[in-house]
C-alpha cells in the first residue's frame, strides 16, 4: 500500500499522510452482503439530545464479514478487493464454487483470481483457513478464534498478526501483535496469512514519518534539540535493524554510533575477515 504525503503549506498538513488505495479493485459493495447501520444522532427515544457532538457524516452500511469460514473443502475465488468504512483493514470478496459470495479480511499478497479453501487441514498458503493444530511453528496467522465455532476474534485489525510458537497438550501457543503470549485451543480455526495484513505499511509509514518530521522541527528549536534527536535516533535504529544497514553504513558516523551496536558477532567477524583479505590482496 503506497502512502501519499502532502506539501506542508500548513503545520498540520506537514505530518498528514493518506493511502492511495491502489489495491482497491471495486468501488461498490455486494448488495447481498450489506446490513443497515442506524444512527441515533445522540438522541434518545424522546428525541432529546443525551450525548452532544454526535451526528452527520456519510451514510454507511455494514459489510457482513465471514469470520467463521465453515464451507469446508469448497474452493473459493477472490473476485475483488474492497474498502470497508467500518474497519481499518481492506476486505476481499470471494465466490465459492457453488455460487455463494462472502467477505473476508484481506491478507497481504492476495491478488484477485486467487483460489482459496477452508477446512480442518489445508495447504499452508495465503488466504486459506484451517485448524490451528495443523499450522507449522513460526507461521504468521490472523483472524484467530478463541472458542471453536464462535468466529475469529483476535488479530483482525490492519497490520496485526500472530505467530505460532508451538503446541503442548490441547493448546497451541501464539505470540500476538502486542507481544502477549497466550494459549489457544488446537481445534480453533485461523486464517493463514504468511505475512502481515495489508495496511501495516500504511500504519508504520505514518508513525515513522510523523516521528521524523516532529524530530527535525524540534531540532530547529533552541530548546528542542535533545528531544528532536531522541525522536529521530530511534527511527534510524529501527531502520538499521529492519534491514537498511547497508544503506546507512555508507555514513561512517551513523555506522559507528547507531548500527555497530546492532551487528551480531558473526557479522563483526565477517567484516573483519573481509578487511583482512582486502589488506592481503593489496600487499
Amino acid at each position: 500500500m503506497a502512502i501519499k504525503t502532502y506539501r506542508p503549506y500548513t503545520p498540520s498538513r506537514r505530518a498528514m499522510t493518506t493511502s492511495t488505495y491502489e489495491e482497491i479493485t471495486k468501488s461498490t459493495p455486494e448488495k447481498s452482503l450489506l446490513a443497515p447501520m442506524k444512527k441515533t444522532g445522540g438522541r434518545n427515544n424522546q428525541g432529546k439530545i443525551t450525548c452532544r457532538h454526535i451526528g452527520g457524516g456519510n451514510k454507511t452500511r455494514y459489510r457482513i464479514i465471514d469470520f467463521k469460514r465453515r464451507k469446508d473443502n469448497i474452493p473459493a475465488t477472490v473476485k475483488a478487493i474492497e474498502y470497508d468504512p467500518n474497519r481499518n483493514a481492506n476486505i476481499a470478496l470471494i465466490c465459492y464454487a457453488d455460487g455463494v459470495k462472502a467477505y473476508i479480511i484481506e491478507p497481504q499478497n492476495l491478488p484477485v483470481g486467487t483460489v482459496i479453501v477452508s477446512g480442518e487441514s489445508t495447504d499452508i498458503k495465503v488466504g486459506n483457513c484451517c485448524e490451528l493444530q495443523n499450522i507449522p511453528d513460526g507461521t504468521f496467522v490472523h483472524c484467530v478464534e478463541l472458542q471453536p465455532g464462535k468466529g475469529a476474534q483476535l488479530c483482525r485489525a490492519a497490520g496485526t498478526s500472530a505467530q505460532v510458537l508451538g503446541s503442548e497438550g490441547k493448546y497451541v501457543t501464539l505470540r500476538l501483535a502486542s507481544g502477549e503470549v497466550r494459549k489457544i485451543l488446537k481445534n480453533a480455526l485461523i486464517f493463514t496469512t504468511l505475512g502481515i495484513k495489508r495496511n501495516l505499511m500504511g500504519t508504520l509509514g505514518l508513525i515513522l514519518l510523523t516521528a521524523i518530521n516532529l524530530g527535525f522541527i524540534l531540532l530547529l528549536m533552541p530548546t528542542g534539540g535533545v528531544i528532536g534527536a531522541g525522536l529521530i535516533l530511534p527511527v534510524l535504529h529501527y531502520l538499521a535493524v529492519a534491514g537498511f544497514i547497508k544503506v546507512y553504513a555508507a555514513y561512517p558516523i551513523i555506522d559507528r554510533y547507531m548500527i555497530a551496536p546492532y551487528k551480531t558477532a558473526s557479522e563483526t567477524e565477517k567484516s573483519a575477515d573481509e578487511d583482512t583479505a582486502t589488506s592481503t590482496d593489496s600487499e
